[in-house]
Parts: structure tokens; sequence; C-alpha cells
């Protein structure tokens, strides 16, 4: 059986980075993104277990967030 990812790390150096998919792992945070996230335009957490929206500063180029099917209550965290 497969391990799951239960955080994300070592991406800030990737800047180039413009599609990330790590649904259905056991995440709690979002954190280690590429520092600027100039490139990143798809981000796909669904399935995991983050609970806060927070992280995502400075990824104004980021066009499709998926963070479905997670343990979020509040939406007014964006």
């Amino acid at each position: 059986m497969a391990k799951s990812v239960e955080e994300i790390k070592a991406l800030e150096r990737l800047v180039n980075l413009n599609t990330l998919i790590l649904s259905f792992n056991e995440i709690e945070q979002i954190e280690g993104l590429p520092a600027d996230g100039k490139a990143l335009k798809r981000l796909d957490l669904n399935h995991n277990f983050i609970r806060r929206i927070e992280g995502l500063e400075n990824k104004s180029s980021l066009q499709n967030l998926n963070l479905t099917n997670n343990w979020i209550s509040d939406i007014n965290q964006i």
C-alpha cells in the first residue's frame, strides 16, 4: 500500500511549477508552495484534511483551486 503525503514541502524552489495535484492524501495545511507562485496556475488539494484556507499569498496567477472534500468550515478565510 502506498504511503499518503502528509505535508507539502521542498517545493519552494520550483519557481516554474504550474500544476500541482496532491488530492486524496493526508495534508492538513497549505504550505511549502513555490515562494513567488507566479507560475502556479492549478492547485488541486481535494480529499485531504485541510481546515483553513491559508498559505496562498502571492499566488496571483492561480486560476484553478480545488479544495473540495476537506475539513474547511469557514470559506470567509479567502
